[in-house]
C-alpha cells in the first residue's frame, strides 16, 4: 500500500520539476533574469517559484512572478495574496500548468519574442 501512495507524489514532483525547468530555460531564451526561490522557513510564505525580469517594450524591464502548478493544485491563500500584491505593483503573475501556458501569457503581455515563436512555427510569418 505504501508504494501506491508514494507513487503519485513522485510523479507530481517530477512533473513539477520538469515544468519548472522548462520555465527557467524559456525565460533564459528570452534574455530574461530569473531567480528560483527556495524556502527554508526564512522567507515570506506564498512567494512565486520564480522571480523574473524580462525585457519589455522600449527596453524597460518587466517583473514577472511564475508559479508552477501541476495536476489539480491551486494557489494557496498566501500565494493569492502575493499575486495580488505583485499585480498591484505593476508586475505580471503567471500560474503555469503547461509550457504553452507560459508562452501564451508572456506573448499576451508583449514580453516574448515573436521571432522565437515564428522560428518554432507557432506564429504566422
Amino acid at each position: 500500500m505504501t508504494n501506491v501512495q508514494t507513487r503519485p507524489l513522485a510523479d507530481h514532483h517530477s512533473a513539477h520539476s520538469a515544468l519548472l525547468r522548462f520555465c527557467r530555460d524559456y525565460i533564459a531564451l528570452q534574455h530574461g533574469w530569473q531567480a528560483k526561490l527556495v524556502s527554508q522557513g526564512m522567507q515570506r510564505a506564498g512567494l512565486p517559484d520564480l522571480l523574473c525580469c524580462l525585457p519589455g517594450p522600449c527596453g524597460a524591464g518587466h517583473m514577472v512572478g511564475v508559479e508552477v502548478k501541476t495536476g489539480s493544485a491551486r494557489l494557496t491563500v498566501s500565494q493569492q495574496r502575493e499575486r495580488e500584491a505583485i499585480e498591484r505593483a505593476g508586475g505580471l503573475y503567471v500560474v503555469v500548468r503547461t509550457p504553452e501556458g507560459l508562452e501564451a501569457a508572456l506573448l499576451e503581455a508583449g514580453l516574448v519574442s515573436t521571432a522565437l515563436l515564428r522560428a518554432r512555427g507557432k506564429v504566422p510569418g
